[in-house]
């Protein structure tokens, strides 16, 4: 195995940090914020994903709840 195999192979894909971007990035994109719906949609997470992923984001303030009940990038990302 060469030095670049070697390297390749130490990086590991963590799928709970990579939907945690996708949200962070489509939220990104909305400075109007996005329903919980469309977020999951254009994510391609299912609903319950996606909130336990905003819940856990919100709790460190990287996003928030509208009161309209969209959601938005929170104070940490703004």
């Amino acid at each position: 195995m060469g030095a670049a195999s070697a390297a390749d192979s130490s990086v590991k894909h963590v799928q709970s940090i990579d939907r945690a971007l996708d949200v962070l990035e489509a939220l990104a994109t909305e400075p109007d914020g996005l329903s919980l719906g469309a977020l999951a949609a254009r994510t391609g997470l299912s609903k319950s994903t996606a909130h336990r992923i905003l819940a856990a984001l919100a709790q460190r303030d990287w996003t928030a709840q509208r009161e309209d009940g969209s959601y938005q990038l929170g104070l940490k990302l703004i």
